[in-house]
């Protein structure tokens, strides 16, 4: 089964699809904002002035992430959780 469609349609069909994407960018934009900012290890151990070695050893105490499927993934800490126990 075969349609032909016109120029205008074509142009609809993309105009809605711009507008959707557009809302889902704004939304996502949104979203990410709220996202507590994350800082290295590194950072986190200058936060509270103590080594990164140090760091990874107490990372049980802070907020933190994983970053990676290895054992040794990248740690990633809510920074204004550091800041708050400074």
């Amino acid at each position: 089964m075969e349609i032909e469609l016109t120029q205008r349609t074509i142009d609809a069909i993309a105009y809605r699809t711009a507008v959707i994407v557009m809302q889902k960018l704004k939304k996502a934009q949104k979203e990410s904002q709220n996202l507590p900012k994350m800082v290295s290890t590194r950072e986190a151990a200058a936060i509270l002035g103590i080594t990164p070695g140090r760091m990874r050893q107490i990372a049980e105490r802070f907020p933190h992430i994983k970053q990676g499927e290895h054992k040794q993934g990248k740690l990633l800490f809510v920074r204004d959780a550091l800041l708050e126990n400074y």
